[in-house]
Parts: C-alpha cells; sequence; structure tokens
C-alpha cells in the first residue's frame, strides 16, 4: 500500500509556480526509499522570460546561498531536456563531475516530463531522498528553507549566475522560514500555524467525517422513497449517473496531473466539467420526468 504524504510550495507570482509533493513509499522502510515528485512550472509572461533555460530548486539549512544541494532542470538549446543535481559551493553553483553522475543521479533522479515554449517552461521529476552521506541529495526528512531559482544555463550541466538584483524578476525566491517537506499543506507565504487545540490532520479528518455525515444524511433521505416503486428507478438512475460522472472527474484529475500547465488544457478542463455538470443535471431531470409519467 503507498502512502501519500503532501506538501505544497507555491510561489504565487506572476512568473512562477512550484509544487512540490512527497510520497512516502514505505513508511517503516529506510529513509533512503522515500522518493517525491517534483513540479517545477515557469509561466513566461515576456519575451525576457522565455531566454531563461534552467529552473532549480534548493535545499538551504539557512536563508543565504552556500553549501545548499541543488536540483535543476536544464533545458539548454539544442539539447535534451535534463535533470541533474549540483552544489553551491560558497556563492557558485557547482555541477557534480561525470563519475558523480552516473553514480549519484542513477536511481535518485529521474526526469519525468520537461517541455519548453512560448508559455513558459514546465519540468517534473523524481527525486529519492537522501540519508545524508551525499552532500547533493538532501535528506528529505529534515526542514529546509527553498531556494526557487531560473535563469540561463551555460551548458547542459552548468548553470550560469542567477540575476542578483532584487528587483528583477529573475531574482530568487527564498521561503522565509524553514520548511518541513514532509509535514502537509504548508506555505511558505504564511507563517506556520500555532494552533495547537486543532491539527491539520485533525481537521481533514473532520471535514471528511462532516462529507460522509451529508452523504449518509441523504441517502437516508432517499432511502425512504427508496421503497416507493414510483421513485425507485428514478433513484436508481441519479446513484449510477453520480458513480459514473466521479469516476471520469476522478479520472480526469489524474491525467491533468501529468500534464504541464496551458491555456488549451485550462480550457479543455472547463468543457469536461461543464459537461459532465451538464450530464448531471440530463439525468436528473429525466429522473424527474419518468417519476412524473409513472405518477400519471
Amino acid at each position: 500500500m503507498i502512502a501519500k504524504v503532501a506538501f505544497h510550495l507555491r510561489w504565487l507570482s506572476a512568473s512562477y509556480c512550484c509544487l512540490y509533493n512527497l510520497y512516502l513509499l514505505n513508511l517503516i522502510g529506510p529513509l533512503a526509499e522515500r522518493k517525491s515528485n517534483v513540479y517545477l512550472y515557469q509561466k513566461a509572461v515576456s519575451a525576457y522570460d522565455n531566454a531563461n533555460t534552467y529552473m532549480a530548486i534548493g535545499f538551504s539549512d539557512d536563508n543565504s546561498m552556500g553549501n545548499d544541494a541543488v536540483t535543476q532542470c536544464n533545458f539548454y538549446p539544442n539539447s535534451q531536456p535534463s535533470a541533474h543535481f549540483s552544489y553551491n559551493v560558497g556563492k557558485s553553483n557547482q555541477p557534480l563531475s561525470e563519475s558523480e553522475q552516473q553514480v549519484d543521479e542513477r536511481g535518485n533522479l529521474i526526469l519525468a516530463l520537461a517541455q519548453k515554449g512560448e508559455s513558459g517552461m514546465y519540468c517534473s521529476f523524481r527525486q529519492r531522498g537522501g540519508n545524508g552521506n551525499i552532500r547533493h541529495v538532501p535528506n528529505l526528512n529534515n526542514s529546509y528553507y527553498i531556494f526557487l531559482v531560473r535563469g540561463v544555463a551555460r551548458s547542459p550541466t552548468t548553470l550560469n549566475m542567477h540575476s542578483l538584483n532584487p528587483s528583477s524578476p529573475d531574482f530568487p525566491y527564498i521561503s522565509s522560514y524553514r520548511i518541513s517537506v514532509a509535514q502537509k499543506g504548508v506555505s511558505p507565504n504564511s507563517p506556520q500555524s500555532t494552533d495547537t487545540w486543532m491539527s491539520a490532520d485533525r481537521r481533514r479528518w473532520l471535514i471528511k467525517i462532516h462529507v460522509a455525515a451529508i452523504f449518509i444524511a441523504t441517502t437516508q433521505a432517499f432511502g425512504a422513497l427508496w421503497f416507493n416503486v414510483t421513485w425507485a428507478n428514478a433513484l436508481i438512475i441519479v446513484y449510477i449517473a453520480i458513480a459514473v460522472l466521479c469516476f471520469v472527474v476522478l479520472q480526469i484529475l489524474s491525467c491533468m496531473m501529468s500534464k504541464p500547465p496551458s491555456k488549451i488544457a485550462s480550457a479543455t478542463a472547463t468543457i469536461y466539467f461543464m459537461f459532465i455538470l451538464f450530464s448531471f443535471c440530463v439525468a436528473v431531470l429525466f429522473a424527474i420526468l419518468m417519476c412524473i409519467s409513472n405518477s400519471s
């Protein structure tokens, strides 16, 4: 059984978005078995943005650059998109040697999807959590200051310096406090919750219980009509329609998670959901008309 723990880091600016999901594949296994899915998305807002050819996420023990593990997605011209580990030594980024790439990146870093076009850059890669023995493979059980950086690549594995101008859209983002990637629902744009009365997990469980209670109450109300022959077939149709449409929605959402954000994808999703809503309304209307017909 796969247990999923999700941590969402949203960079809510005009040109960046980053989602970070941590999957615990084995709750009682070693930390090295933990893997994470990382989604980096840079939305281009001008031709200047399209000049950038890399995105990177850094894991730091402080809020200044230096001694940081970095995972980068590289779109060097005339080369295939690639994902690599690197390390910040002082104020410069140091790529791995060829031997380190072959040994440390194999099995620890897998590029799932990378695209660069007029709408921006999108990169999805899978990264295995380290145990602290390799400096450029961060221990995902620890908390870090999160760096988000973009700029121009020097080679398929080497990065040029990012912008040093704080007013530039290419100036790095640094979270204001340490973030544990194993903790659910943490946003870097707001301070960590100090509410000790009710934890995030408890609130989620209360929401689930509330939804279940609403469903049970609704089912009980319909159940009073279930033994009425006039309503029985109509209720069956409505329940089947709900089950089918819920399955379709889940399939659409799972498919969209593996696609880069775009206007076409958003428009397509909107059309799908409008069609689903229309189908549900038609099913309910058909059930009501059938009941009226049977009653008459």
